[in-house]
């Protein structure tokens, strides 16, 4: 059967995910994708998202368990959103166009714990994280 009546895509995920894959025969396995993510990340990491706690669990779905994932890895994901909350920084900077692409994504979580870090400075909270 079509992949569409196996997994009932909805529309977000179709437009910002599914869509952006590319076509099937450049596709990578999940196994050559974790290997080439654990060989990026390095032995100890630190993970910092915007609202982290999603793409923490597709992250560690895709090493098979939380338990799977490497032994010198956290088991959490830093978020930008609870760090601004604690630090009372108000507002992130603003998204730019394209959000939900990989790469403007990563740059902006960038963007945003760089200002996150020197309202930590400001409050005098410096190592806050």
């Amino acid at each position: 059967p079509p992949r569409s009546t196996l997994f009932p895509y909805t529309t977000l995920f179709r437009s910002n995910v599914f869509d952006k894959l590319g076509p099937l025969e450049a596709r990578i396995s999940h196994a050559e994708m974790r290997r080439q993510i654990v060989d990026f990340c390095g032995e100890a990491p630190e993970f910092w998202a915007y609202y982290a706690a999603y793409d923490w669990v597709v992250l560690a779905q895709l090493m098979g368990t939380m338990a799977e994932l490497p032994p010198t890895w956290p088991i959490f994901a830093h978020d930008l959103v609870q760090y601004a909350w604690s630090l009372g920084c108000g507002e992130l900077p603003a998204q730019p166009d394209g959000a939900h692409n990989a790469l403007i994504d990563a740059r902006w979580n960038v963007t945003a714990g760089r200002h996150l870090d020197e309202c930590a400075r400001r409050h005098e909270l410096v190592g806050a994280h």
